[in-house]
């Protein structure tokens, strides 16, 4: 079938339709494929540079898919790329799921470069112990404005108004406020002298 004005001139599919030039297919099931015949999802990108690009009229144009080691993102990585300025802030990586934002080297689960990270008022940071339990160690921001790392129930606290720090109490009066859970307070041991 050919289409004389595509502009004004509705297309209705019925079963399959193919664009020439491995443009793409649209299937039966609904999904749409670009360079391949059989896509596997609503959208498939089939090509050695799988990225699909967002321009705001040319304003801010961004581009994310598959890197290919030579379209701004590393070889095999997922990324999104800021194409009006060439940099690449999002990346995750094939082999081993690692994150990088403002990195495109991540070599830990999750690498941050050129910036800070924020967690909003009251929200912790977790770690997990040896089985997996998230609920024994954590830091995090209260809404007292104090600074609070947590080892299973004991915990240390820095207020962020006085400058005061609390060692087993959440509410240190003094700069140093010491609340112990079980006898004795402060050790103090002495260094072993050199031999």
């Amino acid at each position: 079938a050919k289409l004389t004005n595509a502009s004004t001139t509705n297309l209705t599919v019925s079963n399959n339709a193919y664009f020439g030039g491995n443009s793409g297919i649209w299937n039966g099931s609904g999904n749409v494929g670009i360079g391949t015949t059989n896509p596997g999802q609503t959208l498939e990108v089939y090509n050695a540079n799988p990225l699909v690009r967002l321009n705001r009229i040319g304003s801010y144009v961004w581009d994310m898919g598959v890197g290919n080691g030579s379209n701004g993102l590393p070889l095999s990585y997922f990324g999104v790329r800021d194409a009006s300025l060439g940099s690449t802030p999002f990346v995750i990586a094939h082999t081993t799921g690692n994150v990088g934002v403002g990195t495109t080297t991540p070599t830990v689960k999750l690498a941050v470069s050129g910036g800070d990270v924020a967690l909003d008022n009251n929200r912790s940071l977790y770690f997990a112990n040896t089985n997996g339990a998230y609920s024994w160690h954590s830091i995090k921001a209260d809404t007292s404005n104090r600074l609070n790392i947590i080892s299973n129930t004991a915990s240390l606290v820095l207020d962020g108004a006085t400058g005061n720090v609390g060692i087993g109490t959440t509410s240190p009066s003094q700069m140093l406020t010491v609340s112990p859970s079980t006898t004795g307070v402060i050790e103090i041991r002495p260094q072993t002298a050199p031999s």
